[in-house]
């Protein structure tokens, strides 16, 4: 799977529906639809001040922790996420920190329960899925 904008806005337009311009990622960031990939771009907020909205597909379960990195490249694995907390988790596989938050990954058994393979993201502080998938309880269905 080629993970490149056409995918990226395809998952944004699942997730969030093609008239959303403006979401919050799964972590409570700003991130903008038109600002895929793009770390420079500086926008202004309602307040005034300028603010970053670019957002990449994070991998839940790191392409490192695959014996391939491309088995990594599933659907059900992506999320997308502003490009600051992308870089902060970085290739976290178990537990890390956005923002001062913890959260861990678990396998998503939303996904499970259907023979789907998939992984999730909890908030340590609330036990609650934060990811699309746990929030939504939806997940993308492999074509078979």
């Amino acid at each position: 799977m080629d993970i490149n904008r056409d995918l990226a806005l395809r998952i944004w337009d699942d997730v969030y529906g093609s008239s959303q311009e403006y979401v919050l990622d799964c972590y409570g960031t700003y991130i903008c639809r038109s600002d895929y990939g793009d770390h420079e771009k500086m926008r202004q907020r309602p307040d005034g001040k300028t603010y970053s909205y670019g957002w990449d597909l994070d991998h839940i379960r790191p392409r490192s922790d695959f014996a391939k990195p491309e088995d990594a490249d599933f659907l059900n694995n992506l999320e997308p996420v502003h490009w600051v907390n992308n870089h902060d988790k970085a290739d976290a596989n178990g537990a890390f920190t956005i923002d001062g938050r913890s959260y861990h990954i678990v396998r998503c058994e939303i996904c499970k329960a259907h023979s789907e393979r998939g992984y999730g993201i909890v908030d340590d502080s609330t036990g609650k899925r934060v990811d699309w998938k746990g929030v939504s309880n939806r997940y993308y269905q492999t074509v078979k």
